[in-house]
């Protein structure tokens, strides 16, 4: 080959590749399974599972053109996935919900999803679950590299939250966008239970005896007495979004964990989130948007076939009556009561290890 035939090869290769990719980019763009760039041109109201890093930044776009949404958006994790936005709005009288919970989110993670969805100035309440996230001792960021080695999953697209839409375009670079466009179509579901994993798990429900007996290494809690843990998630993440937004009521809550979850514990793991949960009662006293709940000594806590495992994921009958309660404004916990409901927990976790071998996981 001459020297102008390998130029012209070379030329040639390379506008094909840029052809092809600008070819593949326009498909994703079309296809746009997370909707991202515009709603979807195939289906009406489906949406990816599984993807929530990713879909989430669609929803706050696509949800917010929408007349009935939104004054609420739910922050969280796993706990709060079953929340169904209708009975939300029912219960507060909202006029539409914001569904951006999380599996295993960092707190920085759910500050992001928070701080992206407030910049309409329509989000008048926020419901956030809280627990483990807010307990570490380190504000980890998205896309740490030992997070991503050990759940290469949770990889956290930042380019989609922050303030530039250019960058957006990344996105249509993905070789798995076509693969996702699938999901959407076979999988996909409507808004309303798109982050609910709670019918997929039924079947793992009222399974309380077989539960509990696949770990019975009981420790004896004692009423914490040290209190000098550092919590950085609340003082560098989660009471800035608070501060930020004064306009907004936020809602925070302990989630129902069952009794056989704190009674596995180590006391310095139960001494630790108890420590947690007295600073954050007092912190936001200062604070008349805030509300603080408690629902972890809850008698159904004691029965582990509301469960589906030890990590305390509970059924959506459970998920409703936390809604339920928060809209009363029962469950409310205060500097002034916190430690009066460290003891009553404390003392049900006893009782629950106490009464273990008459029945397992029932009091």
């Amino acid at each position: 080959m001459t020297e102008q035939g390998a130029k012209n090869f070379t030329l040639t290769l390379f506008s094909a590749m840029i052809v092809l990719g600008a070819l593949g980019m326009s498909v994703a763009y079309i296809l746009d399974p997370f909707q991202i760039f515009h709603s979807s041109w195939f289906v009406k109201d489906r949406y990816v599972s599984a993807h929530e890093r990713f879909q989430n930044a669609g929803l706050i776009r696509r949800m917010l053109e929408r007349d009935d949404c939104c004054d609420t958006v739910i922050i969280g994790t796993s706990h709060s996935q079953n929340f169904l936005p209708s009975y939300i709005d029912s219960a507060f009288k909202g006029h539409g919900t914001l569904q951006l919970s999380l599996p295993g989110p960092l707190m920085t993670e759910q500050e992001i999803m928070h701080r992206k969805a407030s910049e309409t100035d329509e989000i008048k309440r926020v419901i956030w679950d809280i627990h483990d996230p807010l307990a570490g001792e380190n504000v980890r960021q998205p896309n740490d590299p030992k997070i991503l080695q050990a759940s290469p999953g949770k990889f956290f697209p930042l380019y989609l939250y922050d303030d530039s839409n250019l960058n957006d375009y990344l996105l249509l670079a993905s070789a798995d966008m076509p693969a996702r466009f699938i999901d959407q179509l076979l999988r996909g579901k409507p808004y309303e239970t798109y982050q609910s994993w709670y019918g997929k798990a039924k079947k793992f429900f009222a399974k309380g005896k077989e539960l509990g007996e696949s770990d019975t290494k009981f420790i004896i809690k004692k009423i914490p007495e040290n209190n000098t843990y550092a919590f950085p998630n609340i003082d560098q993440v989660l009471i800035p979004a608070i501060t930020s937004h004064p306009e907004q009521e936020f809602f925070i809550f302990f989630p129902p964990y069952s009794r056989h979850f704190y009674a596995v514990m180590t006391q310095e793991e139960f001494s630790q989130l108890m420590a947690m949960r007295i600073k954050l009662a007092r912190d936001i006293e200062k604070y008349p948007n805030v509300r603080l709940f408690s629902f972890d000594d809850w008698a159904v806590t004691a029965n582990l076939d509301n469960y589906k495992d030890q990590d305390g994921h509970y059924s959506e009958e459970i998920s409703n009556k936390i809604i339920d309660s928060m809209a009363a404004g029962n469950g409310r916990l205060r500097a002034s009561n916190v430690e009066a409901n460290i003891r009553r927990l404390t003392t049900a976790v006893n009782a629950y290890i106490d009464g273990f071998e008459s029945g397992p996981g029932k009091e």
